[in-house]
């Protein structure tokens, strides 16, 4: 955790941050291939793919 300009307001580091939005995600996909169902298997891929379209289409 840093302190953010000397005011006192501790943050955490962005690395913190995108590990812990991550992880729920990557513990999905892990959760989905160990199912063994093939229909969600492939509506994982879909939504994954379709989301990595979509944030490289949308940059800001």
């Amino acid at each position: 955790m840093t302190t953010d300009k000397g005011n006192g307001v501790t943050t955490m580091s962005k690395k913190h941050d995108s590990s812990l939005y991550n992880a729920p995600r990557t513990i999905e996909d892990i959760d989905t291939l160990a199912s063994d169902d093939s229909i969600r298997i492939d509506r994982r891929a879909k939504k994954r793919l379709l989301g990595r379209l979509r944030n490289k289409t949308f940059r800001w």
